[in-house]
């Protein structure tokens, strides 16, 4: 019996296998077949932009989540920390434009500094990250903390574009999740974050920049984080430190959807933005079938599940 190779330890090969890349496709094919024949009118441009425009914040938060699974760790507090800089959108961003961006550039410092924690002090990320959720929710609530503010007017402009072609969430979706793939899984900068996901004496044995690569997977969570809290804040106008709790579970759910493992290296930049586009759609099909909106978390939670399922059946091989 042969080792496998570091391309299928690295996660190139299962992306390569039909049966596996074609799971996160399936699953956005099928639901946007079922919304369609619910509402034809989501069809139209108009339609398709309604219904995705839920999207884009939950995309961002999935990639921040997926920097983190490429080392192996998670991320337990991404919900309120999308949370927090929605709330400094909402009002430094507006009213003081410089604190706003030296207070979201912190975001992508703690971001920086939890990667230090885990990496340099060998804590664990779910205990480290679920720590800077608390620190995210209370100074998101010490900011704003009852719901409020306003987003600024170049960002809701910004979101409000109209592409020719097709709708702007579907042009950010592509875009994400293009320069994700190439980030990852095309630059020796992702080559070496992989490893260290799979390895990291072997990547240390290479004289390869671990601690330095592992904390600009960080900043770089941090960054998508940032993103994520201005497309949250475009999308719903204001600030809420809450609004984005469930992103949490969400961005896990995508990126396990998509196709990765947050045992590191295998990951699935592509995979995560179609698992994402996917979650926000069964919230539009619950709406359509004037289902309550309680039961949200269980059918995302259904979805995940026949998907991890169908996945685990294909993975199997005769002996």
């Amino acid at each position: 019996m042969t080792a496998p190779t570091l391309p299928a330890r690295l996660g190139v090969v299962p992306w390569g296998r039909a049966s596996q890349a074609a799971l996160p496709v399936g699953s956005l094919v099928a639901l946007l077949a079922v919304v369609l024949a619910l509402e034809p009118n989501a069809s139209t441009y108009r339609g398709l932009t309604l219904i995705l425009s839920g999207s884009t914040g939950l995309i961002f938060a999935a990639l921040a989540q997926l920097c983190l699974a490429t080392l192996g760790d998670i991320d337990l507090g991404v919900g309120a920390a999308v949370g927090l800089a929605n709330v400094v959108c909402a009002t430094w961003l507006t009213d003081n434009p410089p604190l706003g961006v030296l207070a979201l550039l912190g975001i992508v410092a703690g971001y920086v500094l939890l990667g230090l924690v885990v990496h340099a002090r060998q804590v664990s990320s779910i205990i480290a990250t679920l720590g800077a959720s608390f620190v995210w929710l209370g100074l998101g609530l010490l900011l704003l903390p009852i719901p409020g503010g306003i987003a600024p007017a170049w960002l809701t402009d910004l979101f409000a574009l109209r592409p020719v072609v097709v709708p702007l969430p579907v042009v950010i979706a592509a875009i994400s999740a293009a320069v994700a793939y190439f980030v990852f899984m095309r630059s020796r900068f992702g080559l070496i974050a992989r490893g260290s996901g799979v390895s990291q004496d072997a990547i240390r044995h290479s004289g390869r920049p671990l601690i330095v690569t592992q904390l600009a997977v960080y900043a770089l969570a941090g960054f998508c984080v940032v993103l994520s809290g201005l497309a949250v804040t475009a999308n719903t106008t204001s600030g809420d430190v809450n609004a984005s709790s469930g992103y949490t579970l969400l961005s896990i759910a995508a990126v396990v959807l998509g196709g990765a493992s947050f045992g590191g290296g295998r990951i699935a930049p592509v995979g995560a933005v179609l698992g994402a586009v996917s979650l926000t759609l069964v919230t539009s099909l619950l709406a359509f079938l004037d289902v309550s909106s309680d039961y949200q978390v269980g059918a995302q939670g259904l979805v995940l599940f026949l998907v991890v399922a169908v996945r685990a059946l294909s993975s199997r091989r005769p002996a």
